[in-house]
This record gives C-alpha cells, structure tokens and sequence, in this order.
C-alpha cells in the first residue's frame, strides 16, 4: 500500500532530497519509519491492487539474439579472436576471413 506524507525535515531517500513541507508517496513500511518524527501522514494513496487494475498488462518480448554476439568468430579479448575450429587469431579482418574459409569446407 502507498501513503502520502508531508516532510517536517529536509531528508535525502532514493526518491532524492526532500524538503520540509514536501509531500511525497512511500510504502506503508516507509511511512512506519517517517511519522511521526520526520513526517505527518497526510493521506492513504490508491492502493497497488487498483493501481494494477488501471494498467494493462505488458506483454514480454522476446529478445532478438545480437548476431555479433553469436557465432563465430568470437571475441576473446585483446583483439584476438577464437575459430570453430578453437584456433586463435588476431584482427577482425583476419578471423572473418579464416572463418569464412573454414564454413566454406566445411
């Protein structure tokens, strides 16, 4: 549940600096910690469960594999690259190259 407060102090949360007088929106927990020493309760805000029912439910994406990141050759650091094959070269160019040629008889 969420709750309004209004700040009696200046306060730093991860919400940012908060000033005296300052309204802002907590957790009911939050607020257990805030009022009544930092903080009066101002008012109970809507609740999460129809908060939920406002907003339509967002579809997950699946998530396009990077070509870059997949195959070969692959980055092993340093501008070295491992083959198919588990041969080491050095230089993008060059790896594309001896990987093409290795699809290629394969």
């Amino acid at each position: 549940m969420v709750v309004k407060v209004r700040m009696k102090t200046i306060f730093a949360g991860v919400q940012g600096t908060c000033l005296p007088g300052q309204e802002i929106e907590v957790t009911k927990e939050q607020a257990r910690a805030l009022v009544p020493t930092y903080a009066d309760l101002v008012e109970e805000a809507q609740t999460e469960a129809s908060t939920e029912e406002l907003t339509p439910p967002v579809e997950a994406k699946e998530k396009e594999p990077n070509p870059t990141s997949i195959g070969y050759p692959s980055e092993i650091g340093g501008g070295w690259y491992e083959l198919s094959n588990g041969e080491k070269i050095r230089g993008k160019e060059a790896a594309a190259k001896a990987q093409a040629d290795i699809d290629e008889s394969e």
